[in-house]
């Protein structure tokens, strides 16, 4: 029987799964996991750390430096996914207007070129299928995509997701980057 816990008498290093434990407490065949004799953690897996000599702050985390050298941090902000309030339909009719969901969803029945209402803070999709009709969301017909919180502008097969900022303009525009002149639209921003 192999024993699995090993007491170096001249060094006074304990081995657990080592005969030759090279730190006060070494864990594996190699000492792998090592703590030296101040009850510092020097090497994990087998990779020399070196841990700060005082406790973090909260909301700190250990950041390595690449050469294992650990500093306390602040934690990055978590990366916010605001929920998706509102999926939008968007096909065209031809070169004409944009159609945007069913006529039934508007009280006038117009559903060619909409105005649509959007609420700062809010995030917004349109699932557009107008291929060769780019969809584009922007301050001007004709001018250049918005700059903050959409992705995937100018879609012409997929997903624009517009989070609307909290200091958006009070009008913004939607538009077919080929057919500028019959398909636009408002986007009245509350």
């Amino acid at each position: 029987m192999v024993s699995l816990i090993y007491l170096a008498g001249y060094s006074q290093n304990v081995g657990i799964g080592t005969t030759n434990p090279l730190e006060k407490l070494s864990v594996g065949s190699t000492s792998q996991f090592r703590i030296d004799a101040n009850g510092n953690i020097i090497r994990i897996n087998n990779i020399p750390y070196s841990f700060p000599s005082i406790q973090g702050t909260a909301n700190q985390i250990l950041l390595n430096d690449g050469s294992g050298n650990l500093v306390w941090a602040n934690a990055p902000a978590p990366a916010v996914s605001k929920p998706v309030v509102r999926i939008f339909t968007v096909t065209n009719n031809g070169g004409a207007s944009w159609l945007i969901d069913q006529p039934s969803d508007y009280a006038s029945g117009n559903w060619q070129n909409p105005e649509l209402v959007l609420y700062r803070g809010l995030t917004y999709q349109f699932s557009v299928n107008a291929i060769g009709h780019p969809f584009r969301i922007s301050t001007v017909v004709g001018g250049a995509g918005y700059p903050v919180g959409v992705t995937n502008n100018d879609a012409t097969q997929g997903v624009v997701t517009f989070t609307v900022p909290m200091d958006a303009p009070n009008t913004l525009a939607y538009y077919c980057t080929i057919h500028t002149l019959a398909m636009q639209g408002v986007l009245t921003i509350r």
